[in-house]
């Protein structure tokens, strides 16, 4: 059973490897708005960005992008994200029971935030080499815990790249919550066996 688990976390590396080189490809090609949200809900507007002067509130919603309803965070990248000649965008916004439309400009990527997601990058990608070489020197279930947390974390700080296929978009968001939600547990787990009972009291291992 191990073995097949351990299978599967090598192949999983390496998917986790593609996706992030692919995303980090994407987001480098994305427009930037300077609107910052979360889950839909404005939080503010970058005060160097483009939309410095839009009429926008935190906690106005996000509800569509040239007129197509974005279903969830995923579909509403790929909405933003098609407009790769970096052209005016039609957002509707909800505030209150009311919604509008504002004009949302958008121009490349600032060099500080492609230089952090690089940063992320490079993170993920050390969380990765780690953890396959713990998947591949150490066979038991330590070593299986160990490799699953680290590609967890890779997962978790790099990007995902973009796509309009809407069973993609929507599979993204439940792996990346699932793992959000049960990365815990496997960490706990991982530390309620370490350093395991076939470490001998008083070696080097054990210290």
């Amino acid at each position: 059973m191990i073995k097949l688990v351990r299978i599967a976390l090598l192949g999983a590396a390496l998917l986790i490897a593609v996706l992030a080189f692919f995303g980090i490809r994407d987001f480098s090609r994305s427009p930037y708005t300077g609107i910052q949200h979360h889950s839909f809900v404005i939080q503010g507007i970058d005060p160097d960005g483009p939309n410095r002067s839009l009429p926008l509130k935190p906690g106005d919603r996000i509800v569509a992008v040239g007129g197509v309803r974005a279903r969830n965070l995923n579909h509403l990248n790929d909405l933003v994200s098609s407009d790769r000649a970096l052209g005016p965008l039609q957002f509707t916004i909800a505030r209150g029971d009311s919604t509008f439309s504002v004009k949302v400009e958008s121009t490349a990527q600032p060099p500080d935030r492609l230089a952090r997601k690089l940063a992320f990058l490079i993170v993920g990608f050390t969380f990765l080499f780690v953890g396959f070489v713990v998947a591949v020197k150490r066979t038991d279930i330590l070593g299986v815990l160990f490799a699953i947390n680290c590609f967890i974390f890779s997962f978790i700080v790099t990007e995902r790249p973009v796509t309009s296929v809407a069973f993609l978009q929507i599979g993204g968001e439940l792996i990346y919550d699932f793992l959000f939600i049960f990365l815990p547990a496997f960490f706990l787990h991982f530390f309620l066996l370490f350093p395991g009972k076939d470490i001998e009291s008083g070696t080097r291992r054990s210290r």
